[in-house]
């Protein structure tokens, strides 16, 4: 009876480490939902000017 208990704690356990996985994993993607727009801006910045210098010095 005693492993039984055992194990069901550890079961238990388990799915805790699950839940708070998948807590701090959904918060993330909404995080990076929220922080995407300012993502894509920074990208745009950094990567136009030098895309548009390529374009420019093939021509």
């Amino acid at each position: 009876m005693k492993s039984l208990e055992r194990e069901y704690e550890a079961l238990q356990q388990d799915s805790d480490m699950k839940k708070l996985c998948g807590d701090s994993l959904l918060r993330n993607v909404e995080n990076f939902a929220k922080n995407a727009p300012l993502l894509g801006l920074v990208v745009a910045i950094v990567f136009l000017p030098i895309y548009a210098l390529k374009k420019l010095k093939k021509k």
